[in-house]
């Protein structure tokens, strides 16, 4: 996709999680955890470069 195509748009990342806490960790979940971490913080810095006035993020919760 061209450049230009990404300039001047208002981008939003939305991370959902689940509220529940009484569910076991799974094995290996904290490895995903900073996997899904390093790859959210690359995507909101590649948005921030065509999102001038930059970019929405919302946590969201839910059941």
């Amino acid at each position: 996709m061209s450049e230009s195509l990404l300039q001047n748009r208002d981008y939003t990342i939305i991370l959902a999680r689940n509220a529940s806490r009484n569910a076991p960790a799974l094995p290996g979940i904290e490895k995903q955890w900073l996997v899904a971490q390093n790859s959210i913080i690359t995507l909101a810095n590649q948005c921030e470069e065509f999102d001038s006035d930059g970019l929405s993020i919302y946590n969201a919760l839910y059941d």
